[in-house]
């Protein structure tokens, strides 16, 4: 199928067959994209960590005032999408600019620039 003429999400609900353009999506991630300007803490690198390392340092994250819905947003999602800003090469690179922005724990992810 030609790119340019077949640029949809198929959507199926109760066998019934809907389509998303690719558009629609892309003025939705656009606009998040220019809303977030600031980062914040890059807490999914704690993910990373050994699993009762990060058993006890979210139980601190979720102590917080805040933090137990945006974990909650993460962590009941179907699909976790990360936006990023650049492309890394190098390890080092790849460490400084993308670890943060992931929540390992989520099997289901994907990112794209």
């Amino acid at each position: 199928f030609p790119p340019a003429q077949h640029n949809h999400l198929a959507v199926l609900r109760k066998n019934r067959f809907a389509e998303l353009s690719a558009a629609e999506l892309e003025v939705q991630l656009t606009r998040i994209r220019n809303t977030v300007m600031q980062p914040g803490v890059p807490v999914g690198a704690l993910t990373l960590d050994n699993h009762d390392n990060w058993t006890h340092a979210r139980e601190a994250l979720l102590a917080l005032p805040g933090n137990a819905e945006k974990a909650q947003l993460v962590e009941s999602a179907m699909i976790v999408l990360c936006l990023d800003d650049s492309a890394p090469i190098t390890r080092e690179e790849i460490w400084a600019a993308w670890v943060g922005n992931r929540w390992y724990d989520k099997h289901q992810r994907m990112s794209f620039i």
